[in-house]
């Protein structure tokens, strides 16, 4: 739905969906908050081991398609626009370079991702979904030297997402890691965006204005003390 109330047809992009859910997940426990949104971040919660996609490596698949072919079919019907149903079509489609787009964009929000469940995580922590073998490969994803050798190279990674703040975040709430791997994240998005003549995160970017403004990420990181660093 649009902020005017204006009905929009189903968002077919996997990490819009999962951050729509961990924001109510932060509202729900505020106690003037209707108990539908609780009752619909459970609904989405309870199914996410069909509606999550993985390609073999563990990274999330982008757009939304879900592994029930009933529930694609489901969502198509529903969706008058179509839209939801061209995802699925175009998502499918084996053009070699619309795969390698995919799974390259995919690479630059994974931790994006894992930031929202990390939310998800803190307000539902007795979830059976977190004993699931497929959320258990999408985290340990990020520990994999694919994945550490990709991401600084990736236009989605550190300078849109902020892969240094968000990383550390889910091992934080997932428990993984060590503190010298979250102080090396850390350290390692500092060392490659932030300015000290303007104090900001302005470096190796072309969008300074948001990655400056998603320093607000690393405001729910635990205390950490960081080595002296130069920007690179």
């Amino acid at each position: 739905m649009e902020v005017d109330g204006q009905t929009l047809p189903f968002d077919a992009t996997f990490n819009h969906q999962l951050w729509f859910g961990a924001a109510g997940a932060i509202l729900a426990d505020l106690p003037w908050t209707s108990e539908r949104v609780d009752d619909r971040v459970r609904r989405f919660l309870d199914e996410l081991e069909t509606n999550l996609r993985l390609y073999p490596s563990g990274l999330i698949f982008h757009p939304l398609k879900p592994d029930s072919t009933r529930r694609r079919l489901h969502l198509v019907r529903a969706d008058e626009r179509g839209r939801i149903g061209l995802t699925f079509l175009t998502s499918s489609v084996p053009l070699p370079s619309r795969r390698r787009q995919l799974e390259w964009k995919a690479i630059g929000y994974h931790a994006f991702n894992l930031y929202a469940f990390a939310l998800l995580k803190r307000q539902y922590p007795d979830h059976e979904f977190w004993e699931t073998e497929k959320w258990q490969r999408a985290l340990e994803y990020v520990r994999t030297d694919e994945y550490r050798e990709n991401v600084w190279q990736n236009e989605y990674g550190s300078p849109y997402n902020p892969v240094g703040f968000e990383v550390p975040f889910a091992m934080e709430v997932f428990d993984i890691g060590t503190l010298e791997e979250r102080r090396h994240w850390i350290t390692k998005q500092f060392e490659r965006h932030y300015n000290p003549e303007t104090n900001r995160l302005d470096r190796n970017t072309e969008d300074p204005e948001t990655l400056t403004a998603r320093i607000y990420q690393a405001t729910r990181l635990e205390n950490i003390s960081l080595p002296e660093f130069e920007p690179q």
